[in-house]
Parts: structure tokens; sequence; C-alpha cells
């Protein structure tokens, strides 16, 4: 026997650092038009986004928690702009080099260029002890695991701890301890989970994705910047092999806008709105008709 149902709409939201703020404004656009969401996957950025809608299902809610988020005192302290590159004039780019230099010799002595404890406090504030089995969207994220180098999902347990893990880009934040695991950045190997919410059961999968692209560079002052500069070629790379098995694709332009950019929240939300607006109706087509279910098929 045969029956109808609705398809099962899942959205896999992208890491991209502040980036990924972006993903506010593509859920904003979907609950307007009354798309319903049935499962949600995320990698870093996208993981602490997605994870915080599948708790609060309502972009209301989840303005509300990230400005919390990006506000609040911990964050402030973190200082992201001490890891801009300012280089506009002789004495900017003189202080740029002794500012690299110390950063590198903290980073030969340290796992870490971000302090654990206020890390995790972050995390903390956003999900406290909530658990996977909390969300009102079933919700999968991903880390990577630096003992064994495979994925490691998670569907279980607290939210903040995996989320935490997600969102540990290497050598700035600190790597997370999980069970037998050394976790760190799910962006590494897949910035954006597609075959993660497909296997979790969607039957169409929308993919949010703010790191597409990259910048042309034509100059490099120090090995430092081109290690920097061949891993996001790497995971640009990739990101192109991965992204074509979405059912729908927002590939949301943020050329303009750094990794550390969070103060520009507004700006990017907008984008991940004007985005989303474009291929509102595109959107609307995959959410109608039936498919066809085996009950007797797992």
């Amino acid at each position: 026997m045969f029956f109808l149902r609705k398809p099962k709409i899942g959205l896999a939201l992208g890491g991209g650092s502040a980036r990924g703020l972006a993903h506010i404004g593509v859920l904003k656009v979907l609950q307007e038009n009354n798309i319903k969401i049935d499962l949600i996957s995320g990698s870093s950025m996208g993981a602490l986004i997605g994870g915080l809608y599948a708790l609060y299902p309502d972009y209301k809610i989840l303005l509300e928690k990230t400005n919390e988020f990006i506000n609040s005192e911990l964050f402030q302290q973190i200082d992201f702009k001490k890891f801009k590159q300012q280089n506009t004039d002789l004495f900017g780019n003189l202080k740029q080099k002794i500012k690299d230099t110390f950063t590198f010799i903290k980073m030969t002595q340290t796992t870490s260029l971000i302090d654990y404890k206020n890390f995790e406090r972050i995390f903390i504030l956003l999900f406290g002890d909530k658990k996977f089995e909390d969300t009102r969207i079933p919700f999968s994220c991903i880390a990577v695991d630096l003992v064994s180098g495979e994925n490691i999902i998670f569907k279980k347990g607290l939210l903040y701890k995996a989320i935490m893990a997600s969102c540990a880009i290497p050598a700035v934040f600190p790597y997370i301890t999980y069970d037998r695991y050394i976790l760190v950045d799910g962006g590494i190997s897949i910035n954006v989970p597609i075959e993660l919410v497909k296997n979790d059961g969607a039957d169409r999968v929308i993919a949010s994705v703010v790191s597409a692209k990259i910048k042309k560079v034509y100059s490099f002052e120090n090995s430092f910047q081109i290690i920097n500069r061949a891993q996001e070629i790497t995971k640009n790379q990739l990101l192109k092999k991965t992204i074509n098995n979405a059912d729908l694709l927002l590939d949301i332009n943020l050329l303009d806008y750094e990794w550390l950019d969070f103060e520009k929240y507004d700006e990017l939300i907008l984008k991940g709105i004007d985005e989303t607006k474009r291929n509102i109706e595109k959107i609307k087509k995959l959410n109608k008709g039936f498919i066809f279910k085996n009950p007797f098929k797992r």
C-alpha cells in the first residue's frame, strides 16, 4: 500500500563565521511565506543559527537571541577586531607586522588564541542546558575529530557542547573534548551539510551558502597569510563539489564582508533576505506536490 504526503523540506546551513548571520534573513523570509522547515542541519555558524531556530522556530526570537549574543559582554571580550588586517598606512603596516609576530608566537605556545572558558560561556548563554531532544524542529550538526580525521554527527546530547565543537575554528577557538573525540570546526570537511539533512529524512533540500566565492588576492606578506589562503581554497573546492546536491541553492553573495564582521549583522541579514526573496517562487514550488510513500519501507 502507498499513500501521499507533503514533501519534507530540509534546510542545510553553511559555515562562514559572521557571514553566517545572513541565514537569519533566509529564515525570516521562509517563515513569512509559510514555508515549513521539517529538518535543519548546520555546520559551524550554520550550526549555531540552525540550532537556535530549531529550538525556537521564530525568526523574531532568533534575532533577539543573536543580538543578545553579539552584544554580550562575553562576546565583546573576545575582541575580534584584533584579528583584522588593517594596513592603511606605514605605521598601521608596521603595527600589523608586530601583531602578526606576537600572534604567531602565541600560536606556537598555546592550542588556541581564544580562552576556552569564555568560549564555552557564550554557548551556555545561548543554549543553556537544552538538548537536541528539546528542539521543536529535528536538528543535527557536524564537527571534525582530530584523532581519527572523521566527521562526527550530533543528533543527541547537550546542544551547546555540540554546536560549540562545530564552531571551533582550529587555532582560533579551542578544540572541544567530547567523549573520546577531540573536535574542531565542521566546516573543515563539510561546510554545507546537505547529505546530512537528506539522511535525516528530507525529501527536498534548500542549502543556504554564505561562502561559495572567494576574493582574488594578488600579494602575500608572510607565510601565515599563504597558509590561510591555501586552506580557504581547499574549503572552497570541497564546497563546490557538494552544493550541487541541493534541490535549491541560496548562494548569498558576501564577498564584501569578512568572516569577522559581526558588527555588520544588520547588513548581513538583509543580504540573506534579498537572496531568499529572489528565489521564493522556486522555493514555493519545492514545497508543492506530494511524495509517494511506502509505509513498509524505512
